[in-house]
């Protein structure tokens, strides 16, 4: 599998080149099949996950064990990124809807190799802050938007940008 090409995937987006090679080099190849649970609600965590084809569901169960679907997500997104920045339970399970690939980055990893260049940890702590305001704005929507409009930007979200 050729490795990542993160300028086109979520809020690695905007991070700076060098950044991005740096986790493109850091990056480990993953294929799940379908049903395959990625990592489990509550399950220890360390790893972010670009996903470069295929559909993952992204979950969680209540106490009573009822599940509750957050998110889907493919080519181009990010998961897991929590454990980037602050390893610990994984907040949501995700399981393979169809054939994936996915690139995998260890927090380990990364903190080492800012060890070699110091200079790539500021890029990381403003991305870090974009995401933050990213997923701000997702709440918010979630929580004052009418169910409407939310299906529409949600459908929106998953056509892509128009041509």
């Amino acid at each position: 599998m050729q490795k990542p090409e993160f300028s086109q995937t979520g809020f690695l987006a905007t991070a700076s080149e060098a950044l991005r090679d740096m986790m493109a080099d850091l990056a480990k190849p993953k294929t799940l099949s379908p049903g395959e649970v990625l990592v489990s609600q509550g399950d220890l965590g360390d790893t972010i996950f670009a996903v470069t084809s295929g559909t993952l569901e992204i979950s969680v169960l209540s106490p009573e064990g009822v599940k509750l679907t957050l998110a889907i997500m493919g080519e181009g997104d990010l998961l897991g990124e929590i454990a980037l920045f602050a390893p610990g339970p994984r907040t949501a399970t995700v399981t393979a809807l169809e054939k994936s690939d996915l690139w995998g980055i260890r927090n380990a990893d990364v903190l080492r190799a800012f060890k070699t260049n110091p200079d790539l940890q500021l890029d990381m702590i403003e991305l870090a802050g974009l995401r933050m305001r990213w997923m701000g704005q997702q709440y918010a929507e979630q929580v004052f938007m009418d169910v409407p409009t939310r299906l529409a930007r949600r459908v929106l979200h998953l056509i892509g940008p128009s041509r």
